[in-house]
């Protein structure tokens, strides 16, 4: 679906998993910060992977491929996660 689909229809199927407790949660986030990255909503996306990163009980594969998608952004922004050039 990330790759065919819109954002919108990313939302709908994924945004239900991203909450706390979920055992999805960190994989619905990645999925969703991806799906906003692809958009060009970059605060969006930064959003998500910063959500991601800064939750110790994160996967660590997610966090790492959510620290690239940061820095990623950080580079197109030419901010860091906390907006400071």
């Amino acid at each position: 679906m990330l790759d065919s689909g819109d954002l919108a229809a990313v939302k709908k199927h994924t945004e239900v998993l991203a909450v706390a407790g979920n055992t999805w949660r960190f994989s619905a986030l990645e999925i969703l910060g991806a799906a906003e990255y692809k958009a060009g909503n970059l605060e969006a996306a930064r959003t998500r992977f910063s959500e991601i990163v800064n939750d110790a009980a994160a996967p660590s594969d997610i966090s790492g491929r959510a620290q690239i998608y940061l820095e990623l952004i950080t580079s197109a922004l030419g901010k860091d996660e906390k907006g400071t050039e």
